[in-house]
Formats: C-alpha cells, sequence, structure tokens
C-alpha cells in the first residue's frame, strides 16, 4: 500500500523532532551536572596547629612573632577561564618595594592585587584549589620554600588549567618560617581567596556526552516512525477488509 506524501512528511518531521529534542535534553543535562559540580565549598584555610609543649612560654613565641619584618607581596589570578585553558599564577614578595609599585610590576597580563605581609628570611607559598578535580596545579618554581633577598624579588609560578567547569576556588597561602626551641614552625601569614569562573562552549559540551545515548537516542527516534507507520499502514488493511 502507497503512503501519501503527506503522511511521509508527518515520520521524517517526527524522527526529527524527537532526534532535536533528546539531543537538547543531553546537553542540559550536562549542563546541570556540571553546575552542581562547579560550586564552591569554602573550606578552613591551611593552617599549622601549635605544638603542645610541656610548659608553654608563650612570652618568648610573642617575642619571635615580634621580630618579624614587614613587606609587600602581590600577585595576579585569572577572573575567567575557559575549560582546558592554561594561565600562569605569579606571586611576588619584597620588603623595600612599595605595595603599590609591586601591583604595577606584577599586572603585565593582568590584574594585580597587593598586601603586606610579616616575613622571616625564609618564606613558603601554596596555591590549592578547593575542589582538587577543578584544577591541574603545577608549580614552576623548584621549590615552594624561597629565601628572601632585598636584591631581588622573590618569585612563585604555578601553572593552572581549568578541568571544571562553573565557579571553581583557589586559595593562596603563604607561610613564614618560625624557629622555636631548635624546632621549625611553618606559620600562616596569609590566606588570599579567589574564584574563577570557568566556562564552557557548546562543543566541549558535546565531546563531554555519552555518545551511546545518543546514538540510542537517534535508533529510537528511527523506529518510533516506523512503528507507527506500521501501525497505520494495519489499521489501514482492516478498515479495508472490513468493507469489502
Amino acid at each position: 500500500m502507497s503512503i501519501s506524501p503527506q503522511l511521509y512528511f508527518r515520520y521524517v518531521l517526527l524522527s526529527l523532532i524527537i532526534l532535536i529534542g533528546g539531543t537538547l535534553l543531553l546537553i542540559l543535562a550536562g549542563v546541570f551536572v556540571r553546575s552542581g559540580s562547579g560550586q564552591v565549598v569554602p573550606t578552613a584555610g591551611p593552617g599549622v596547629s601549635t605544638p603542645a609543649f610541656p610548659q608553654p612560654d608563650f612570652q618568648s613565641v610573642d617575642l619571635i612573632l615580634g621580630r618579624a619584618m614587614r613587606a609587600s607581596i602581590s600577585y595576579s589570578l585569572p577572573a575567567k577561564m575557559q575549560l582546558n585553558e592554561t594561565q600562569i599564577v605569579r606571586l611576588f614578595l619584597t620588603p623595600i618595594v612599595s605595595e603599590q609599585e609591586l601591583e604595577r610590576q606584577i599586572a603585565e597580563s593582568g590584574v594585580g592585587i597587593g598586601s603586606v605581609v610579616e616575613i622571616t628570611p625564609i618564606m613558603k607559598a601554596a596555591l590549592k584549589p578547593y575542589d582538587p578535580q577543578a584544577f591541574w596545579v603545577t608549580p614552576l618554581h623548584d621549590s615552594p620554600e624561597q629565601p628572601v633577598t632585598v636584591q631581588e624579588l622573590t618569585r612563585w609560578q604555578w601553572q593552572i588549567t581549568a578541568k571544571q567547569g562553573g565557579r571553581q576556588g583557589l586559595a593562596l597561602v603563604v607561610y613564614r618560617l618560625i624557629r622555636y626551641e631548635n624546632q621549625d614552625y611553618w606559620r600562616e601569614v596569609a590566606i588570599h581567596q579567589a574564584e574563577i569562573e570557568v566556562s564552557v562552549t557548546i562543543g566541549q559540551r558535546l565531546q563531554s556526552l555519552d555518545w551511546k545515548w545518543l546514538i540510542g537516542l537517534v535508533i529510537t527516534s528511527l523506529l518510533i516512525p516506523m512503528v507507527l507507520r506500521w501501525w497505520d499502514t494495519r489499521i489501514s488493511r482492516s478498515r479495508s477488509f472490513r468493507k469489502k
């Protein structure tokens, strides 16, 4: 039995609607999953607990802390990134340059953010994402522990790669070295928290989809019109038979 052009067009249109609608639902589902996983949950700053001494001598500890010098620090963090994009985060420290001047020096490729911290001859810095899956962080310096000198800037650099979409948090933590009773302790002196908006393109979202579901959707969108066509043909034949 021949199928009329109007009926054939209806079958094709139904297949396209099912295919396009199913694909959009998969993309939207990926957006909601990524948005949910991209929520930033601030955590407590990584500090060093105060060791327990048999007979605490708080005056001696305060005296040691009071001897620390002050220095300017400045760092640059991107406000926005693309998924899989890589950027460099820099941190400068010096006791002889003002905070404003240091901000100008570091703001070559972005916005420099500065502050003043208490320092000791040896300092340490760490860059930590709130979610370990959100960024790949690779230090570009030999050691997180750096000696402070008045001859040149003390520098730390990290390479970060965005691996998860949404608003993602980073914490830049600065420590100074305290020596007490012949033991060294790292004391946190500054923590700078920032959020980076990681955007994901349509192409990247499509790449992240489970194509097995999409193949199943294509097959389903083809089978449903075929079943409907078979059903219409069967009904038409049944009606023709009854008329006879």
